[in-house]
This record gives structure tokens, C-alpha cells and sequence, in this order.
């Protein structure tokens, strides 16, 4: 979904245990990311420079990337959103099959307990440019009825979204 380490940890590795020494992970691989934010990647603001690796950045060198301009089908059923809140390019993924659809907003909504739109990370670029995003995005599951699988939530893994009497409620998908 983005370059930050937490989320691009892996697709690298170290040959012979020597870090200026990477190869991929999965050397067949394609890497769709935002152009947006593989330009940050390889220019890291201040804030952000911890969160990129450059083994994890290198890996755009190594392999095809294809390269996104906000939301794009990646393949049939399957698209990307921009979202630049948390960080520029980030993308939440949006799984379509049949009557069922899966969101996976990554960083934009980590976990459940972030459902509130005010609520927000210390790691985010743009607290307002969240707030925004995570509205329109939770208007969005709504919609769609969606499940919303939480990438940072050590408990509640996903959930439905609904209003009930005028406020968000996370349903958990056994209720």
C-alpha cells in the first residue's frame, strides 16, 4: 500500500546477511504503487525519513513497478485508491467478487479503534487530510457494505460499517 517499512518489509532481502547486498523477495513480482509515493520514497520528507528503508525503496529499481495516478484497476475485481493524509500516495485496496466487497484501507484506518474520523496517528503527514479521507472512505464501505479488514488491529481483524441512531458502528463480521 506504500513504501513505510511496516508495510514494504519483506520484499527485500539481504543476500549473504550484508545490507548493501538486496535482492528481491519475490523476483517475479510486480509492484503497483502510487507514483506519488515512490517519489517520496526515494525523497523522504524529514518526519519520514525512518520509515523508509532503502532496501525497500531499491526494490522499485529491481523489479517492474507500475506506477498509479490515484484510483486504477489493478487486475479485474481488484482497484487502488489514493489517499495522502497519512502519508503522500498511500493506497487503501477495494476487492470486488461477486456481491461481496472487501476494503483494506492500510494506514488510513489502521485499526477499529481509529473508527472515529478525528482519531488519527502521530504518524500521519496531514491530520485534517485524514479526517477527510477516512469520511469519504467510510461513506464508502457503507455503500458498499463492505468488510474492512484492519492492517494494525491486534484484536478485531475486520468489520461492517453502519450508522446506527446518527453514529459509526463497527460490526464484527460473527454478529
Amino acid at each position: 500500500t506504500h513504501f513505510h517499512f511496516d508495510h514494504a518489509g519483506g520484499i527485500t532481502t539481504w543476500e549473504d546477511g550484508c545490507r548493501s547486498n538486496v535482492k528481491l523477495s519475490w523476483p517475479n513480482a510486480r509492484i503497483h504503487v502510487q507514483k506519488a509515493n515512490q517519489e517520496n520514497a526515494q525523497k523522504p520528507n524529514k518526519k519520514e525519513k525512518a520509515s523508509y528503508f532503502p532496501e525497500n525503496v531499491k526494490s522499485l529499481e529491481l523489479t517492474e513497478s507500475i506506477l498509479h495516478n490515484g484510483t486504477s484497476e489493478v487486475y479485474p475485481g481488484i482497484s487502488v485508491h489514493r489517499s495522502d493524509g497519512h502519508t503522500v500516495g498511500l493506497q487503501w485496496i477495494e476487492i470486488e467478487a461477486a456481491s461481496q466487497t472487501i476494503l483494506f484501507p492500510s494506514d488510513l484506518l489502521p485499526t477499529s479503534a481509529h473508527l472515529h474520523p478525528a482519531f488519527t496517528m502521530g504518524y500521519d503527514m496531514c491530520a485534517a487530510t485524514v479526517l477527510d479521507e477516512k469520511e469519504q472512505f467510510i461513506a464508502h464501505a457503507i455503500q458498499k457494505n463492505a468488510v474492512v479488514v484492519y492492517q494494525h488491529d491486534p484484536i478485531i481483524a475486520a468489520q461492517r460499517l453502519e450508522m446506527v441512531d446518527g453514529k459509526l458502528v463497527g460490526r464484527d463480521l460473527a454478529d
